[in-house]
């Protein structure tokens, strides 16, 4: 071949491989991980394979409402706080802050997941696709959804009906239309689970018997691998709304288990249930009559914080098999009760694990989630990874880049921030010295002329 002929080919290939890093190619698919959690919708999404991995999060209030209402709404501002959807014989919804700020939503905790799922995945594309400034209205979706086991049966049925309401629906921006590549409908823990596995080796997790508890507001859910086999698992309503419900009930003093600010205080006060933490929940306004609500609210708050505690162990204690090698925990609320869970397991000779090992990076939790995100991680870790050896490509990549880059800068800035102090520290010293110099030499002056 001539070197004209292999310059023409090298520049061929080149353009062919800066066409497909573009971030906007027309044929580029979107993975997307969604975690349908009580309190807040969580996702983590990737245009694949280039695009670099982000969060969004999502408050869980949902409102039905009328179209002709969402239409002439203001959008601007962050899209997940203008959040809403109209779909095709199913209806209108506002989502999230819109939902809460405008039409007074509800999180909706009595009923199924499955059931908010449709306007809630639509809605979060809808957000996807703005984040993402897609000119397109046709988005390309790989999409994989976490549920409790006991809804992970009607997985195929949900596929099946977003398929066809995604295909064309109503958001702030006008129509939009998603194509769902692929759909998977995973029981909650299944991250935590592949996460744990790629850890252990494969070898090594077929010898154990692992449960996998996640605890978050609304569900208690087991997911149980009895030699490496996945059992059927188990779900209750046994989340920190149950706490929430029970605390609101016994205190009689006008709270309401809907106002976000009962779960603050009583995550904030702790196990110890701290009095002038729960005091601020009092509409009091005297001093000596906030501490004496204080002090009731912490007396009430100890007894429901120890028959929540006892309920979650009775139903652990009968709905996880006998003969554990190890326990793993995860979400927000197991972490509200970790002493009590640990003490439980470490008198049964159990070891109890968190999240599995995972740890969210920074760069990624910009919104600062933390374990509220270690499914949802595990589980796009998990797809990505099989995608990428499927179509051969490194999408999987784009977060460690993302990660090493975040560790470079952070490391460089440190440096600098260390240069800059030892630089003002010399700077110190030598105007010390100049000035002692100085005074030095005005004494020297001053007994010059004394001796003339």
């Amino acid at each position: 071949m001539t070197e004209t002929a292999n310059t023409e080919q090298s520049n061929k290939q080149t353009e062919a491989t800066n066409l497909d890093k573009s971030p906007t190619r027309p044929n580029s698919e979107i993975v997307v991980i969604v975690d349908l959690g009580a309190s807040k919708t969580k996702v983590i999404f990737q245009e694949y394979p280039l695009g670099e991995p982000q969060v969004i999060c999502i408050d869980s209030t949902v409102a039905d409402v009328g179209l002709d209402s969402l239409t002439g709404l203001d959008t601007s501002g962050l899209p997940e706080d203008n959040c809403w959807v109209s779909l095709p014989n199913e209806g209108s919804y506002a989502l999230g802050y819109l939902a809460a700020k405008k039409f007074h939503g509800s999180p909706m905790l009595r009923s199924l997941k499955f059931d908010l799922a449709l306007p809630k995945i639509a809605g979060v594309l809808w957000v996807v696709s703005q984040k993402l400034t897609k000119k397109t209205k046709l988005l390309k979706v790989r999409l994989c959804v976490l549920l409790p086991p006991s809804e992970g049966g009607d997985s195929k049925a949900l596929g099946e009906k977003l398929k066809t309401l995604l295909e064309e629906f109503t958001t702030p921006t006008g129509v939009l239309r998603v194509k769902l590549v692929d759909f998977k409908a995973m029981r909650e823990g299944f991250g935590i689970a592949c996460h744990h596995r790629s850890v252990l080796g494969d070898d090594e997790f077929q010898k154990r018997n692992i449960a996998i508890v996640m605890i978050g507001y609304r569900n208690l859910s087991v997911l149980e691998f009895v030699r490496g086999k996945l059992t059927e698992g188990a779900s209750c309503d046994l989340g920190m709304s149950w706490l929430v419900n029970s605390f609101v009930q016994a205190v009689g003093a006008g709270l309401s288990v809907d106002d976000p600010k009962v779960l603050q205080a009583l995550v904030g006060a702790g196990s110890d249930c701290n009095s002038a933490v729960l005091a601020k929940l009092s509409r009091k306004r005297k001093g000596e009559d906030l501490t004496a609500d204080g002090e009731k609210f912490s007396k009430i708050a100890m007894t429901e914080r120890s028959n929540y505690v006892n309920a979650v162990i009775r139903w652990l204690s009968q709905n996880i098999n006998d003969g554990l090698d190890s326990v793993i925990f995860c979400g927000g609320t197991a972490q509200y009760i970790s002493d009590e869970l640990c003490e439980y397991y470490d008198n049964l000779h159990i070891p109890v694990e968190w999240d599995g090992g995972i740890v969210v990076p920074d760069v990624l939790d910009k919104l600062g989630m933390g374990e509220r995100l270690a499914d949802a991680l595990g589980l796009y870790q998990y797809y990505v990874t099989k995608l990428d050896e499927s179509k051969k490509k490194d999408g999987a990549a784009r977060l460690k880049d993302m990660v090493l880059a975040y560790l470079k800068a952070k490391k460089e800035a440190s440096e600098e921030a260390k240069a800059k102090e030892e630089l003002a520290l010399i700077e110190e010293r030598k105007r010390i010295k100049d000035a002692e110099a100085a005074r030095l030499k005005a004494r020297g002056v001053l007994a010059m002329s004394d001796d003339i």
